[in-house]
């Protein structure tokens, strides 16, 4: 087999029957305080990382130009995108160019409550819904040229797509802006069919504060461990002081 068909294979074996991990929320520890964020505008960044199964890697990187503002019981976050990053292996080049042009809708404003918490099911933004049928035209192109039966096709397709899109439509979580600095470990056991079980690992690791209290990066790693395969994830989230 070709090292394109090996890719692009993995990439299917990648993906199970298993929906996507919701980032779970980390322990918070002491007492909630009243959230006080800055109202000057800043930078917000989320990266995230897909791993394939023969080391390489899809990252996409969007960064916003945000501004909290005091709204009734909290806080409304709102800002817009202003610009896009998209790191793929090259046979996946096509599909990356679609990706950078999509558009977001749905995302901003953010509602925020008075101890610092996203409310649920906020920040998660829709994909384009032509753009998402022109990602997967293009990735079941790719696909087919590397003659995998079609079984795997299907898997791969759903694969390519979804991960160049970056979940569209998940929420942030609730937790983003106030989970204390430092390491944060969970697991969980997952059932699968026949009896079997598997594993998901969250480690949430948070540097130190900005002077307005935000935290300056949050990382998490999530690794699904099912049916004798092992799936990476990790989302990054940064936030900076001022303008562009």
């Amino acid at each position: 087999m070709s090292a394109r068909a090996c890719l692009l294979a993995g990439a299917a074996v990648l993906l199970t029957a298993v929906a996507p991990v919701e980032l779970v929320r980390a322990d918070v520890a002491g007492p909630q305080v009243r959230f006080a964020p800055p109202f000057e505008q800043l930078i917000l960044s989320r990266t995230v990382i897909r791993e394939l199964s023969d080391g390489k890697q899809i990252k996409v990187t969007r960064r916003y130009a945000v501004r909290f503002a005091p709204a009734e019981s909290g806080f409304l976050l709102d800002g817009k995108l202003v610009d896009v990053s998209v790191e793929v292996p090259p046979l996946l080049g096509s599909l990356a160019e679609v990706e950078r042009r999509r558009e977001e809708t749905g995302m901003f404003p953010v509602r925020i409550d008075s101890t610092g918490t996203i409310l649920s099911g906020q920040g998660g933004g829709q994909t384009d819904l032509r753009t998402r049928d022109e990602m997967t035209t293009r990735a079941t192109a790719v696909l087919a040229e590397t003659g995998m039966p079609s079984e795997n096709l299907q898997l791969g397709t759903r694969f390519v797509s979804q991960t160049l899109q970056v979940q569209p439509g998940s929420p942030w979580p609730v937790d983003l802006l106030r989970i204390p600095p430092g390491e944060h470990r969970q697991s969980r056991t997952v059932a699968l069919a026949g009896g079997a079980e598997g594993r998901i690992e969250v480690v949430t690791r948070v540097d130190a504060l900005l002077p307005c209290g935000l935290p300056s990066s949050i990382e998490r790693t999530v690794v699904t461990l099912l049916a004798g395969t092992r799936r990476v994830s990790r989302e990054i989230w940064t936030f900076q002081a001022g303008a562009l």
